[in-house]
């Protein structure tokens, strides 16, 4: 199972220039970015920052380009002041809002047009980069700043996790999913994607197919899903294959969770994704010709091999390869924990009992390895 994740990201700016002296904002501006390559190495690099941890302004001009590390002509910066965090559900975008004050006293007799997101106090570490523009996106420029204007400059940072080829990825709408904590700039990035302890969580609890469900129920944690595969051309970076093998983890799965751990395996941290069956795109799995078991021309009732059948969809049960009509021929109940096949008729000494249906979860057992990768792809809105 190749599970792919995609990040949406934009940042916004939004300036207010107010005069002191009267307390009204006499000019507004804003910006839309453009989201710089050095995200992506930032994202997976091991240092620890915070992604626009600075807002950065200067009074350049030129063209925008995806490749550049600093402002066209830079006149200073300061450390953003959070306003708040706010977590949505994909495809809503979650976002990170903050702001600085340039103060009667600060950047006085420059003229503002352009700005830009940073990861430190260094002038080349810019993450995002923008023009100033007015209401109608015409290009604008702020100043010169005088010593009786304060000028407040706010950036909002959208961060969305989507899955490229529509299989819908669970996120967990909380301060604790740390893939959305590290976009939207809530938290440093080291023990993310990074993280020495990032693993599988695999979830026999049904329960956890709800996302208001603590996803760290009925789970098996492996600590081998570090991203070691970079493609930095096409800003995408890969976990390799992890295998369950044959003796590993034979049971139901209903949930995948891609947790990344906060400095201990016993911990799990947050998710930096979750993925959900049956809701993500999985069709189920469909079992064709089931052994069941054998008749012994007394016992009538026969528990399936894996319960909690999808009774939505086509099942049947077959006496030496013939159907037989439920009602008639049989009963069927159908639980979570058990799914019991009884027969009118004792099925006689040696009759094969087999069966034909579909399960909503992964039903992981001995004569199948699971595979799994996660990829995340970045890009920008």
């Amino acid at each position: 199972m190749d599970i792919k994740i995609g990040v949406k990201l934009h940042n916004r700016f939004d300036i207010e220039v107010k005069d002191i002296r009267t307390g009204k904002i006499v000019q507004r501006a804003k910006a839309e970015n453009i989201v710089l390559d050095a995200v992506y190495s930032r994202l997976n690099s091991t240092t620890d920052y915070t992604l626009g941890k600075y807002i950065r302004y200067g009074g350049g001009s030129g063209t925008l380009a995806p490749d550049r590390t600093s402002l066209f002509d830079d006149i200073g910066y300061k450390t953003a002041t959070v306003i708040e965090f706010v977590y949505n559900v994909p495809p809503i975008a979650s976002y990170g809002k903050k702001s600085i004050v340039l103060l009667p006293e600060d950047a006085v007799g420059e003229t503002i047009t352009e700005v830009g997101l940073a990861v430190s106090t260094t002038s080349t570490t810019l993450v995002t980069h923008a023009m100033l523009e007015d209401s109608e996106g015409n290009p604008i420029s702020i100043g010169p700043k005088t010593d009786a204007q304060e000028i407040t400059i706010y950036s909002t940072l959208y961060a969305e996790v989507t899955s490229p080829e529509g299989m819908v990825i669970n996120v967990p709408a909380t301060e604790k999913n740390q893939l959305l904590d590290v976009l939207i700039g809530a938290y440093p990035a080291t023990k993310r994607l990074q993280s020495t302890y990032n693993g599988i969580l695999l979830s026999s609890d049904k329960s956890a197919t709800n996302p208001t469900e603590d996803y760290r129920s009925g789970v098996d944690y492996s600590p081998a899903a570090r991203f070691t595969s970079f493609d930095t051309p096409n800003k995408k970076v890969s976990t390799p294959r992890l295998r369950y093998g044959t003796s590993e983890y034979n049971q139901k799965i209903w949930s995948i969770v891609l947790a990344n751990p906060m400095g201990a395996s016993s911990n799990y941290g947050g998710a930096l994704c979750r993925i959900l069956l049956p809701s993500c795109g999985w069709e189920g799995y469909n079992f064709i010709g089931k052994a069941i078991g054998t008749g012994d021309g007394s016992t009538v009732a026969f528990d399936l091999p894996w319960s909690d059948i999808n009774t939505s969809k086509t099942y049947k049960i077959y006496l030496d390869g013939i159907e037989k009509t439920e009602g008639v021929d049989y009963t069927l109940s159908n639980s979570e924990s058990t799914t019991t096949v009884t027969f009118t008729t004792a099925p006689a000494n040696g009759a094969a009992i087999t069966g034909d249906w579909w399960v909503d979860y992964i039903p992981k057992d001995s004569d199948h390895v699971l595979d799994l990768t996660f990829s995340i792809q970045y890009g920008s809105v």
